[in-house]
């Protein structure tokens, strides 16, 4: 317990912890601008995948199977 009370000890976490913590909003920062680059052919790849499978039950219920 003597060894919690100790200051040097208590920086090393705080300094720990907030560079954790920046290192966590940089990889959030950069997964987020990764995703604003690649939103719209997300949303294109969606729709077309969405589009297929669409016509697919559609043909597939015109056809009677």
């Amino acid at each position: 317990m003597a060894g919690e009370s100790d200051p040097r000890r208590l920086l090393d976490r705080l300094v720990g912890a907030c560079a954790a913590i920046l290192v966590g909003a940089i990889a959030l920062w950069g997964a987020v601008e990764i995703l604003k680059a690649i939103w719209p052919w997300l949303c294109l790849l969606a729709f077309v995948i969405v589009g297929g499978f669409g016509a697919w039950l559609g043909i597939r219920r015109w056809r009677g199977w």
